[in-house]
């Protein structure tokens, strides 16, 4: 998660250095894993107005620019730029003035003729290229035709803005929205916060009447709200809209589209948007997906539809996949004139699974996967509405469609004022605990003897157990205010149990034997089932089947440690490595039990050795290939150290 600290200052009040901020929000375990700063010098980089361009007399490749800095005020400046044109704004680095690369601009004489400066490119301003449009990327950076002429252009184009990089856990999902970012900050700062206002809608009116929602997949899809606006006017967002997207990695595309985007950053809520004549029957169905349903998405790729994939679809078709993409029939273009705006709560493991399957991740998934706030879904498009009609691209229709059938009623969180203390090892007092929780925006429902109750905010999903809380007091308590202590109560000394002994003699056994011990993942391919010959019917065939595997090579839980042991061998084999002795004792899963069956997947030790090649030559011994029988051998020597008998192996 990228944060702009201009942002960030807009929406609560600092009175600290980016770094004072970013060692706060470590310390607290948000952690901050870089901070970007941008051009620092920005005296000598103006906005200029391209007069008058002539050719060089001595160079093909280069041309004059007389360029407009200021009033009554000009410069000639040569450039071998070929998308320079008279009457653009483009900036200027004027004889001092340095760029992200650390070089400093001189006057210069290029073939015979003074250059009083230069005129800049988006990578010599240390703008991210892959955030701007493409016909930007190449030659010097064109700017908007809004911004003035002498303008310093650092703060036109917003490259003074230092960037904070956080690296966030999963547990801490509502920081991907720069608004609880900054209630972060100030719980750590006691800084004021300035959330913006919204104007919020009611339900029902023109926008019930022209739309209608109906969620039947209501196990996956807990709220939907829809919200129109008429006389949208595609076109490129104000300035500092794009410059707001860019600092956070997202790169800007239209006024509509990036208002979504910005509302995505700002509240950790995505948003999509439909062209509402292309909607068949007016009517959004949150349903799964049908046996051979098929769907066109956005980046123009025809999708295969799973039943157990969560869609939008109007009356007749699916639309969009729900938390992954839109599709390209309902796209919002230059010819849309109304939009339905969608902001929902999707389950979090239906878009994992969908955008796993289909390989589709997107900043919008991500947010769906861990979490949203289903409390703060109608605000988000709410806001998005407001902000359409502040930027002129087009008018709200008076009220919303609010689906809303998964309400849930949170709990009050039960904390023992005296197991804080006991825990952290602290002598915190109860007043010092409920101002840090409150800071925090956790509300005091009770107080009591046998314990305070607290409710969480709707935005803070982490919060669930008595432990959680105890850690937000430790967290803003600050934990290097927390004495370092030895653990005191009775120790016993660690004692192998008969199991592990057995274990620890087998792998003493066979390492002493020569061979070499791997460690394999557990999860294999059900294909290399059948690269080794196994029926369908055999017993190893009773697979534990992994819901999310972390590929499709590792679909299935093993029953035999067979595959891995092959696999490593081709690994080394491929490298040249031919003369091998492994073995792996580990453990294998049966999904039904073996041979009884059981509710829980049965786990069972094994054992498995293999060898290919020869022992190379020594002094006291020739080369010997290895085969069957020294592996044999190795099982006979295993067996005699463990203390089997004939009799025991009957």
């Amino acid at each position: 998660m990228l944060v702009s600290w201009k942002w960030l200052n807009e929406l609560v009040e600092i009175k600290k250095t980016p770094q004072e901020i970013a060692n706060l929000l470590t310390m607290s375990g948000i952690e901050v894993e870089g901070i970007t700063f941008g051009l620092a010098d920005s005296a000598n980089l103006k906005v200029g107005l391209l007069k008058e361009i002539t050719k060089h007399p001595q160079a093909d490749k280069l041309v004059i620019c007389r360029v407009e800095i200021g009033i009554a005020e000009e410069r000639t400046i040569v450039t071998g730029a070929s998308n320079v044109k008279a009457g653009q704004k483009v900036p200027v680095a004027l004889p001092g003035a340095v760029l992200v690369d650390g070089k400093q601009i001189e006057r210069a004489v290029l073939r015979g003729v003074k250059s009083e400066g230069m005129l800049c490119s988006a990578v010599e301003l240390g703008m991210d290229v892959e955030k701007i449009p493409a016909e930007q990327k190449k030659g010097i950076y064109i700017l908007s035709d809004t911004v003035s002429v002498g303008d310093n252009v650092v703060e036109v184009l917003n490259l003074d803005d230092v960037i904070l990089e956080l690296e966030l856990t999963p547990n801490r999902a509502d920081c991907l929205g720069m608004l609880n970012i900054a209630r972060e900050v100030a719980a750590l700062t006691g800084g004021k916060l300035k959330l913006p206002l919204v104007k919020g809608s009611e339900e029902g009116h023109e926008c019930a009447q022209m739309a209608q929602v109906d969620i039947e997949a209501k196990d996956l899809c807990k709220r939907y709200v829809a919200r129109l606006i008429k006389d949208i006017r595609i076109a490129p967002s104000p300035l500092w809209l794009q410059q707001r997207l860019m600092a956070v990695g997202v790169r800007p595309i239209n006024n509509v589209v990036d208002v979504t985007n910005y509302v995505m950053m700002e509240m950790g809520q995505p948003l999509h948007a439909f062209d509402y004549a292309r909607l068949q029957g007016k009517k959004i169905v949150v349903r799964k997906a049908r046996e051979n349903e098929e769907l066109v998405t956005l980046d123009a790729q025809l999708r295969k539809l799973y039943p157990d994939m969560l869609i939008i679809a109007d009356a007749e078709k699916p639309v969009a996949i729900a938390g992954v993409m839109g599709g390209l029939e309902t796209e919002v273009t230059t010819k849309t004139k109304t939009i339905l705006l969608e902001a929902a709560f999707f389950h979090g493991a239906s878009v994992r699974r969908t955008s796993r399957t289909l390989g589709l991740r997107s900043e919008a998934s991500l947010r769906f996967e861990k979490g949203v706030d289903v409390e703060q879904v109608r605000l988000a498009a709410d806001r998005a509405v407001q902000l359409l009609a502040e930027i002129g691209a087009g008018t709200p229709v008076e009220g919303c469609v609010d689906s809303y059938p998964g309400r849930e009623e949170r709990q009050p969180i039960k904390l023992r004022i005296e197991k804080v203390n006991q825990v952290l090892g602290t002598a915190l007092t109860p007043e010092t605990m409920e101002e840090k929780l409150k800071a925090l925006h956790i509300k005091v429902v009770e107080k009591n003897k046998a314990g305070w109750l607290f409710l969480p905010p709707s935005y803070r999903r982490d919060l669930v157990y008595e432990v959680d809380l105890i850690e937000e007091i430790a967290r803003l308590y600050d934990y290097d205010k927390i004495r370092t202590t030895l653990p005191e109560g009775v120790t016993t000394q660690a004692i192998r149990t008969a199991e592990q002994k057995l274990r620890q003699q087998i792998r003493k056994t066979m390492v002493a034997q020569g061979l070499l011990e791997v460690l394999n993942y557990s999860f294999i391919n059900p294909q290399q089932l059948d690269f080794l010959g196994i029926p369908e019917e055999h017993a190893l065939r009773d697979v534990v089947t992994i819901q999310n595997p972390l590929s499709e090579e590792q679909g299935v839980m093993r029953t035999t440690l067979l595959p891995g042991l092959l696999s490593t061998v081709q690994r080394n084999v491929n490298n040249r490595n031919k003369n091998l002795k492994f073995f792996e004792l580990g453990q294998v899963y049966f999904a039904h039990g073996f041979p009884a069956k059981q509710k829980l997947p049965m786990e069972k030790w094994m054992l498995a050795a293999v060898s290919t090649g020869e022992k190379e030559k020594t002094w006291a011994y020739e080369a010997k290939k290895y085969d069957f029988y020294y592996l044999k051998g190795v099982l006979e020597n295993l067996v005699e150290r463990l203390g089997v008998t004939a009799n025991d192996l009957c």
